[in-house]
């Protein structure tokens, strides 16, 4: 059972079956700490001759002021003993219950018997049933004028020129300098002719050493190129060089008397010729080229020569 602590005024008998005439007596356990609790009286008194006998919880020495839960023993003169539990405290404050309930109720005892008095919100409703066309004409016109002027600032910002919003020493010096700077490049556009001599310039005049120190050295290029009067691909390399180039790289080219071994190419005959006629005939060939190659045992080729007969 659960009661409440002493300090509420609240106090319990607890009760233990005997012989009847015994001597019993109680010792208490705090649950918690498993400490024994000090008694004023740990006698036990039996209630008429019923074999009952009781204790009163105002015996505890030091009462507790909170929820505590609690080991009761009684013992008889002959060792028999009848035990059993019970709790005190941990029920809500009921002085802070009060407490609150007495400020709820001074609250609602604020609150008028009619509160909303129908005198008042009759008088409002007749207020606003006193308002004239006109002056609610007049409501919806000035907010109509709000909206407008709001409209309007917006549109001067978007529209105010750059000048208006700069500082007027600030523009001058701005708009000056855009004004010199466009100066300057007219004259550069159009006024310099001759910029050895343009206006502004500084002008350089050539080095005073020898300009043949700075020539190329072609004293030892072949005297037969170097004497041509043009130096032009066609002067350099002949018709035939030129061919023998296209040949070599598969144009007018012909691969022949091929000779395997193992399945891999160990001779064979390359020939160049003037003409896709030519090739497709095998005639009038320009230049003719001997192919060797060889292979070690894995068959990786390990050389490979082209050479002219």
């Amino acid at each position: 059972m659960r009661y409440q602590t002493e300090e509420k005024g609240e106090y319990t008998y607890l009760l233990g079956e005997f012989l009847s005439g015994e001597t019993v007596t109680i010792t208490l356990y705090d649950l918690s700490s498993g400490a024994a609790v000090a008694l004023d009286s740990d006698s036990c008194l039996e209630v008429g001759s019923t074999g009952w006998f009781c204790w009163a919880s105002d015996n505890i020495t030091t009462p507790a002021n909170s929820k505590t839960e609690y080991l009761y023993i009684m013992t008889d003169s002959g060792g028999y003993t009848y035990s059993g539990k019970f709790i005190v405290g941990g029920y809500p404050d009921s002085n802070a219950l009060e407490t609150t309930a007495q400020a709820i109720k001074s609250k609602t005892d604020n609150i008028p018997t009619d509160p909303a008095s129908e005198s008042g919100v009759q008088s409002m409703i007749d207020g606003l049933n006193d308002i004239s066309t006109s002056e609610v004409d007049g409501i919806i016109s000035a907010n109509a004028k709000i909206s407008e002027i709001r409209d309007k600032t917006h549109t001067i910002w978007q529209k105010v020129p750059m000048d208006y919003m700069m500082g007027s020493s600030l523009k001058i010096s701005v708009n000056g300098d855009i004004a010199a700077i466009l100066a300057d490049t007219d004259e550069l556009q159009r006024n310099q002719g001759n910029w050895l001599t343009a206006s502004g310039f500084a002008t350089q005049n050539p080095p005073s050493q020898n300009l043949d120190d700075y020539k190329a050295d072609v004293s030892n290029l072949d005297v037969a190129v170097s004497s041509r009067s043009s130096h032009s691909a066609a002067d350099v390399w002949s018709e035939n060089q030129a061919k023998y180039m296209l040949g070599l790289m598969q144009h007018n080219f012909r691969l022949k008397d091929q000779v395997y071994s193992n399945n891999k190419l160990v001779s064979a005959v390359l020939r160049i010729y003037n003409s896709a006629a030519d090739t497709e005939n095998d005639i009038n060939f320009l230049k003719e080229y001997h192919i060797a190659a060889s292979y070690d045992g894995d068959g990786n080729c390990i050389s490979y020569k082209v050479t002219e007969v």
